[in-house]
């Protein structure tokens, strides 16, 4: 999963550390993208709000969630993914 995120973004903040909870659970690889300084990769993606995650999946995109979601959804994603 890669977190497209800015320092200066509370839900980016809040969404990190939900991210990190369930990522250790179900041992997935965040990436974690500074939108500031990675702009070309965030054109390139179509980031246009933030905190945008996208997962991937054998080198697709298979979900993406844009703004501040509960751990319960991400949780769900990542049970999808596995399927």
């Amino acid at each position: 999963m890669v977190d497209f995120y800015a320092d200066w973004c509370l839900p980016c903040r809040i969404m990190e550390k939900i991210l990190e909870k369930t990522a250790d659970r179900y041992s997935y690889k965040i990436v974690r993208l500074n939108v500031d300084d990675y702009q070309e990769i965030s054109i390139k993606y179509n980031i246009m709000s933030i905190p945008t995650m996208i997962l991937f999946k054998d080198g697709k995109v298979i979900r993406r969630i844009i703004g501040g979601v509960s751990e319960e959804e991400i949780v769900q994603l990542f049970e999808e993914a596995k399927e």
